[in-house]
């Protein structure tokens, strides 16, 4: 062992040998090496501007450190193939380092939606957090989490597609609440067809998803809830700005279709998973999903039929 390697207090900030560094759970699965050889440059004329964060996670007899957040950094390090790196040591147990790193990571534009859906799955499979949890953790709307969270219902293909570029999200939330095979079906339409306009993929989306709701749902829906995106694309067509209220009334057409949506995604039709839904819906057009005709129209489709 080292010996100028010893156990150090909290906060501390000093230079590691790279090789008593151990790489994290980093919720990041995709580092272009591209991207790290840039940052390897920039390190290599400017120095190292911020210290990346370690912690000690094995004896003091191994002293072995784990990167909470840094990983990138690291790399570039290693690409310089230098000895040493500066690490702010922090005392951190393994909650306390997902927070970090979770932060760390959700900040940066360019983590793939895949991945920060993953992010948010492990910290409830791991440590209990709910969708509330980690919204106010991470200043994201419980919409905007439950949306990233219903990725994962995606085939793993069109996850891999998403992940890397070659689907677009808006594509992937549309398809989330359908079956692989029709999944698969939309993605391979789209690449077949890529210049295909909005109003088509919609129009097939929304014909997938009356299949699906026939097989499994009967006449649950009435298919002409369907056709409130199909009227938003006619006035997007039309170059009017629609109004807050019809935005308003767009929503509260659109809500027996997510009452379907939320009981496929959590395989239960209660209020919370309707709220959660109407949240992320309301957070695409920007409007409050408090208004009184949206709460109206929300609590009559969660509330239970009467006989």
């Amino acid at each position: 062992m080292d010996e100028t390697v010893t156990r150090t207090p909290t906060s501390e900030v000093i230079d590691l040998p790279l090789d008593r560094i151990d790489a994290g759970n980093n919720d990041r699965t995709v580092f272009p090496e591209e991207e790290i050889r840039e940052l390897a440059d920039s390190i290599r004329e400017n120095g190292l501007v911020q210290p990346i964060t370690v912690r000690p996670h094995t004896s003091i007899e191994d002293m072995r450190f784990q990167i909470v957040a840094g990983e990138r950094r690291f790399r570039a390090h290693q690409m310089l193939k230098v000895s040493t790196i500066r690490c702010l040591i922090e005392d951190l147990d393994e909650e306390q380092a997902a927070m970090v790193m979770l932060i760390e990571n959700i900040n940066r534009k360019d983590i793939n939606p895949i991945d920060e859906a993953n992010a948010f799955q492990s910290r409830i499979d791991r440590f209990g957090w709910t969708v509330e949890e980690i919204a106010h953790r991470t200043g994201k709307s419980t919409g905007v989490v439950q949306a990233r969270l219903n990725l994962l219902n995606l085939d793993p293909d069109v996850q891999d597609a998403l992940a890397n570029g070659q689907f677009w999200i808006a594509g992937a939330a549309d398809i989330a609440a359908l079956d692989w095979n029709r999944q698969r079906l939309c993605v391979n339409a789209y690449a077949h067809n890529p210049k295909m306009t909005g109003a088509e993929w919609r129009a097939l989306t929304r014909r997938l998803y009356k299949e699906q709701a026939d097989e499994a749902q009967g006449s649950m829906l009435d298919p002409d809830d369907f056709m409130v995106v199909a009227e938003y694309v006619e006035i997007s067509k039309q170059e009017q700005r629609p109004t807050t209220k019809h935005l308003i009334d767009l929503v509260a057409m659109m809500i027996p279709h997510m009452r379907f949506v939320a009981a496929n995604a959590s395989g239960a039709t209660n209020a919370d998973a309707l709220r959660v839904e109407c949240e992320r819906i309301c957070d695409l057009f920007d409007i409050d999903p408090n208004s009184e005709r949206i709460r109206s129209k929300a609590h009559e489709m969660s509330s239970p039929p009467t006989e």
